[in-house]
């Protein structure tokens, strides 16, 4: 009686223990893969598109406004630098919580011969997020199975297998860093997965290529793991669409996007090469960075996507099926975040590319005879407006502030077309490309 009794004593020990040490760790763990995945975990009902790619694709397509304009529930799972093996286990690991009838995958590493990219973080950042399964272990050992492969810090990939199965040994020393969110875990995104990055960019220039000029990619694991993805969506009755979103590329990246047509006539499967197309965004006033898109440019991107999905799937508009109701809450959230944005714009060419939204109607004044009249770019983002209007007489009516003075240059009142509200009223002095005013 006396060792059950102290067998049934440690066995309670060792279980506090397991509970304080899983308390812990969910603590310490970095939400950021929470914050992106949340609201895939929490939908019950199943997405009927999925996105799967880099950082292009999270930056570059809005659920949100597929949602809106079309009725497509979809969530994106974009992640930095993810390679297409990196890719390949992402979905792998999505397929165990909902079943699509269409996934989009994006081409931009479908040349590469790693696995996985130089920074160990974006691991955590796509993998945190699923509970540990059986398919969660797979393939971490599968993309951590080089000895040699090092991240940009020198740090194994190999040796962190167990790291990424179970990352309290990432996390445990976060002490000094945790907030109320680290025990709430109540921040998530409003974007389904994607992310919106707010700037205007002058990109490099590019020179397009003729689409006849390919490489050899047959022996490298983008396209092995690419085959993968697609055999294994067809096996489940998934239809595939591949896609290579626009950045002004080099032409060897043009030359590796170019070969996957071949790829696709092979699986008899649709892709869209917007590099090749050159048509859908302007790199001018649509780029965040040298490589990513901006709002604008995403828009521009999710627009086509939507209408292209429409026209060549059959994915069912849920905007009026009572299951997916709560989709019509998260948008509020989603727009309120969008006006948000449109207040907080710290420039001008800011606040003009954010109002090339079809969701808000514009009026601006610009003062007579300012230099903002001669300046190319900001011409260019004022005709990507869609409802706009320029004011030839004063706007202080509009205005619920007396702040604005008669020096400034461009005045601005954006509405909400929906409900007619004034959602912003800002005015800006121009400074001349060149000037140090």
């Amino acid at each position: 009686m006396k060792n059950l009794k102290r067998a049934a004593g440690l066995v309670i020990l060792a279980g506090i223990l397991a509970f304080g040490i899983n308390t812990a760790a969910n603590v310490l763990e970095r939400k950021s893969s929470d914050f992106k995945y949340a609201p895939f975990f929490e939908q019950d009902e199943d997405f009927d598109v999925l996105f799967m790619g880099t950082s292009h694709v999270m930056q570059g397509i809005f659920p949100m406004e597929l949602w809106n304009d079309y009725g497509i529930v979809s969530y994106n799972f974009g992640g930095h630098s993810n390679r297409l093996p990196t890719t390949y286990w992402v979905m792998e690991n999505a397929l165990n919580y909902t079943n699509p009838k269409l996934v989009v995958i994006d081409m931009l590493f479908v040349g590469s011969r790693e696995k996985v990219s130089d920074n160990s973080d974006f691991i955590h950042l796509s993998f945190d997020c699923f509970p540990l399964t059986w398919t969660k272990i797979k393939g971490i050992y599968d993309l951590c199975d080089d000895p040699d492969a090092v991240d940009k810090n020198g740090v194994c990939y190999y040796d962190c297998r167990l790291e990424y199965i179970w990352d309290f040994g990432k996390y445990h020393s976060r002490w000094a860093e945790i907030t109320e969110n680290d025990f709430t875990n109540s921040m998530k995104t409003k974007e389904k997965g994607a992310e919106s990055r707010i700037a205007v960019s002058v990109p490099p220039a590019y020179s397009l290529i003729p689409e006849s000029e390919t490489f050899n990619i047959d022996d490298t694991a983008g396209v092995e793991y690419l085959r993968k993805m697609i055999e294994d969506c067809k096996a489940r009755g998934i239809d595939v669409l591949l896609i290579n979103l626009p950045y002004p590329a080099g032409e060897m990246d043009q030359r590796t996007a170019n070969s996957v047509n071949e790829i696709a006539r092979e699986y008899d499967i649709d892709y869209i090469n917007f590099v090749a197309m050159d048509n859908v965004v302007d790199y001018s006033i649509d780029c965040f960075d040298a490589e990513h898109l901006n709002p604008s440019g995403a828009r521009k991107v999710t627009d086509y996507l939507g209408q292209y999905i429409k026209d060549h799937y059959d994915i069912p508009d849920r905007r009026e099926t009572q299951e997916y109701a709560s989709w019509y809450d998260d948008y509020s959230e989603y727009t309120e975040d969008k006006k948000a944005a449109i207040n907080n714009a710290d420039s001008l060419e800011t606040e003009l590319m954010l109002l090339a939204d079809r969701n808000f109607s514009s009026s601006i004044h610009i003062k007579d005879g300012s230099a903002v009249l001669q300046d190319e770019r900001i011409q260019r983002l004022l005709e990507n407006i869609p409802d706009l209007t320029i004011q030839s007489d004063d706007m202080s009516g509009l205005y619920n502030s007396e702040s604005l003075k008669p020096e400034l240059d461009v005045q601005v009142a954006v509405t909400e077309k929906s409900t007619g509200e004034l959602i912003s009223a800002s005015g800006w002095k121009y400074t001349a490309p060149g000037t140090n005013e």
